[in-house]
């Protein structure tokens, strides 16, 4: 197996780039290794052998999708200085399921003499179309809906790096699958209260919740407002006995009676960007149902 092409050798890459942005490089790129769920089927685009499903993905995984050598990723997650081409970068990303700013700043730590030519605007742009191009392929393979919900909640988790939790709710069978930002405390406070809230309904509780998706077409977009006031007011309370003071929750109906959703303690204003994409991923989501 080949090692990647690049133009720059460890040793000259090394000699010449910035020891303390190269330690932040591997620390970044292990971080977000060791993050990844070991249930996920993908790493990107790629599939993983089912006997691997279920356990940590390896350094030696990532080396193989990437069809590079094992010991030369090793070597660059341990600090060894390496020189990544872009194309090596960006399917790196894609199987780390970076977020658009993470990409971003993988590109700033790798390659920081490419970084004063695209705006940032642009880059987030761009990146988060290549996210919405992945989701879509891997919607497309799952056989099943609890596989389509699943990809879904990890996708809108990259695409919507904001909210602290990212959800995805079976309303009808009262279920409900959580993505909880990576390293926030409060973001795991505010999964457990939802947890108990949901133990709180009562079954005409939630056949409401039920009714108002069903009459919601797929990919529209609701705020808190549109929820019956007594059950904001529940929602409330509950976050509150854990401390939470809840600011923003939106989320996007999945054809039949699943959403898929963000919610965050802190606040800020959502963008019309973050709304059209948590609904373009409930649109794709609701074909792949189909």
């Amino acid at each position: 197996m080949e090692d990647p092409l690049t133009s720059d050798s460890f040793d000259a890459v090394g000699a010449a780039g910035d020891t303390g942005r190269e330690e932040a490089l591997h620390r970044f790129v292990r971080e977000r290794r060791l993050r990844l769920a070991p249930e996920s089927r993908f790493l990107g685009e790629s599939q993983r052998l089912p006997i691997r499903v279920g356990k940590p993905v390896t350094q030696e995984e990532i080396a193989e999708h990437l069809g590079i050598s094992r010991g030369w990723y090793a070597r660059f997650e341990a600090g060894a200085p390496a020189g990544f081409s872009v194309p090596l970068l960006s399917r790196l990303a894609d199987m780390l399921l970076l977020f658009a700013s993470e990409r971003a700043e993988l590109m700033r730590l790798a390659k920081p003499e490419l970084m004063p030519i695209v705006s940032r605007e642009s880059a987030d742009l761009y990146e988060a179309l290549a996210v919405v191009r992945r989701t879509v392929k891997r919607l497309w393979r799952a056989t099943s809906e609890g596989e389509v919900l699943r990809v879904t909640g990890e996708e809108a988790r990259q695409l919507l790096p904001r909210f602290e939790l990212i959800f995805v709710r079976r309303t009808a069978a009262r279920e409900e699958a959580q993505f909880p930002k990576p390293g926030e405390e409060s973001a795991a406070r505010l999964a457990r209260a939802t947890d108990e809230l949901r133990r709180r309904f009562a079954p005409e509780q939630a056949a409401r919740f039920d009714a108002l998706w069903q009459r919601t077409p797929a990919g529209v977009v609701l705020t808190s407002a549109a929820y019956p006031p007594e059950t904001v007011r529940r929602y409330r309370l509950a976050l509150l006995e854990y401390g939470i003071n809840w600011d923003s929750q939106i989320a996007a109906h999945i054809r039949g009676s699943s959403v898929v959703g963000g919610t965050s303690t802190r606040p800020f204003d959502v963008s019309e960007f973050e709304r059209a994409m948590l609904s373009a991923i409930a649109d794709f989501a609701s074909l792949a149902l189909r």
